[in-house]
């Protein structure tokens, strides 16, 4: 395959997944169709079978490239233990958390509804690089690190810390506390500024 037939290639593909997040957002996973997100991309219905296999193959590579950015930034989020303050790390971390959960809460819960589907294209394989574990593991290792320099106490249960956080950022989707749209920095500050009340020095 030329340099040109792969950018052409990785366009459309690129386009797939857009449509397939344009799509799901607007009529749910389970109401998303291929013929949908075909006319949403431009394209014909049968393209997205040179790219993927099933609707659920192209939900999943959907989930996963939109988390991407942010399971990079919950990766790397350790690393960054000591600099700045930690609500401003905090808040960086779980505001990016909050705008990714519009469009990934709707395909990670319409993947994992169908049980068949879970097991057989939603792999814990998959799950450890790009979801959940990712977020959670940055999280807390980020945690233990400031508590090691002495920014949060030394008797909080990091790992506890880390779960509260992320469920929280959850649940503020989940709940209409707020009229939409949403502001995730706003969300983000809220949340942490409740959290760090029990946890700082």
């Amino acid at each position: 395959m030329g340099v040109k037939e792969a950018a052409v290639r990785d366009d459309t593909r690129s386009r797939l997944i857009a449509a397939t997040l344009a799509v799901v957002r607007r009529d749910g996973y389970q109401r998303t169709t291929t013929r949908a997100v075909a006319a949403e991309a431009g394209v014909a219905e049968g393209t997205i079978y040179r790219h993927f296999a099933h609707k659920r193959d192209l939900c999943t590579a959907a989930v996963q490239e939109q988390n991407a950015p942010v399971m990079a930034l919950m990766a790397n989020l350790p690393s960054q233990a000591g600099t700045r303050t930690v609500r401003e790390h905090l808040v960086d971390a779980l505001s990016s958390l909050a705008e990714l959960r519009e469009d990934f809460l709707p395909l990670e819960i319409g993947i994992l509804s169908d049980p068949k589907e879970a097991a057989e294209h939603y792999s814990m394989e998959s799950l450890a690089t790009h979801g959940p574990p990712v977020a959670f593991t940055g999280l807390q290792s980020y945690l233990e690190l400031e508590q090691r320099l002495g920014r949060i106490r030394p008797d909080v249960k990091t790992e506890r810390v880390a779960v509260v956080l992320l469920a929280a950022v959850i649940g503020f989707g989940i709940l209409p506390l707020d009229p939409l749209p949403r502001d995730p920095r706003q969300e983000a500050g809220d949340i942490v500024d409740l959290a760090l009340r029990g946890v700082e020095q």
